[in-house]
């Protein structure tokens, strides 16, 4: 599993919270113009793919590559299967290499100006370091922001094809993004990242060089902070051109209810650990299932039912009546609890 001790530094958690806040925000802008939200998906779609596919280092050898049946193919694919990762690799590179879906057998280095970056994962390890990533991905306990930057320094390291591995490593970032909030599939973070790709390689040959985390981590999430800036932007734009001012009395009392506390935004609190933001959403939701928690917290049912389990066998929560028909009873209060939580997986 991944080591992520250190990997956020206090930039980044700042910056999971603006990310966070602002896709409320989102959310509450697009509740009534589902077509203006088909209209933005539709505009960004095609700048979003070239630019990914332009990240690849072989990127000259992709000319006719789509990845747009990728993009449409993501509810057939697990983000915890190595399966699922090599099926979009074959079925998006399959007309370009042999070698479509199947792992490098040969070793790999990343060149930035014909200087090193870094030397990659020996072939032989790809299988097995490449499973313990997607296995962290399905089961981790970081907010979705963080899990899905993570997930892509480590990519990176791994470099598990032979060509094409950014276009499948960005396609992967945003199934991720996507069962946060299923717009999220679309935020062009590509675009940002390759507008400032000589940084971002030199972040990825500082963090592997010195073995940390934060230095990439707070990069691409400052990126990803700027795609969706851009977006916010977008939206905002499209519903002023359709007579849908953003600065109505509808959306000022939705921006008040964002900043308040109680507003159904800050339900997920982004510095929790997943069994603290399961106590926290039960004790206000008890009649809530396992299901309704995984679809919240955008986690597995198993990871859920397995994090409920541990909280049983700890006392912390108790089951009152029949699983269909009952509710869920946080045994003390929440703050109580927080520091009897610290530190679990």
């Amino acid at each position: 599993m991944i080591n992520t001790e250190g990997a956020l530094s206090t930039q980044s958690i700042n910056l999971v919270a603006d990310v966070s806040k602002k896709l409320g925000y989102l959310e509450c802008l697009l509740e009534d113009a589902q077509s203006e939200q088909v209209g933005l998906s539709d505009v960004s779609r095609q700048k979003k793919l070239n630019a990914s596919i332009g990240m690849d280092l072989n990127a000259t050898q992709l000319n006719g590559v789509s990845l747009s049946e990728a993009y449409e193919s993501h509810s057939r694919w697990r983000i915890g299967s190595d399966e699922s990762l090599r099926d979009a690799h074959r079925q998006t590179f399959a007309a370009v290499t042999p070698e479509a879906g199947s792992y490098r057998s040969t070793g790999m280095g990343i060149y930035q100006y014909n200087k090193l970056v870094h030397t990659t994962a020996p072939a032989g390890q790809v299988p097995k370091q490449l499973r313990s990533l997607l296995e962290w991905v399905e089961q981790a306990d970081e907010h979705p922001l963080v899990k899905a930057v993570i997930f892509l320094r480590q990519y990176e390291f791994i470099q598990p094809f032979s060509i094409g591995n950014s276009s499948i490593g960005h396609l992967w970032v945003s199934l991720i993004l996507e069962q946060w909030h299923g717009l999220l599939r679309w935020l062009n973070f590509e675009t940002k990242l390759k507008e400032k790709r000589s940084e971002y390689y030199d972040c990825l040959r500082l963090s592997i060089g010195n073995n940390d985390l934060s230095v990439m981590v707070e990069f691409v999430l400052n990126r990803l902070d700027e795609a969706f800036d851009e977006l916010l932007d977008s939206v905002k734009k499209t519903l002023t051109e359709h007579d849908k001012p953003v600065n109505s009395m509808k959306a000022s009392v939705i921006s008040s209810d964002i900043n308040s506390e109680k507003g159904r935004f800050h339900e997920i609190r982004p510095y929790f650990t997943t069994r603290e933001n399961i106590l926290a959403l039960l004790q206000e939701h008890p009649e809530w299932s396992a299901a309704r928690l995984s679809e919240v917290l955008g986690i597995s049912d198993r990871a859920v039912e397995k994090h409920i389990s541990k909280l049983k066998s700890r006392g912390q929560l108790k089951r009152v009546g029949s699983a269909r028909g009952g509710y869920w009873r946080v045994v003390a209060p929440l703050n109580e609890q927080l520091g009897l939580l610290q530190g679990d997986s």
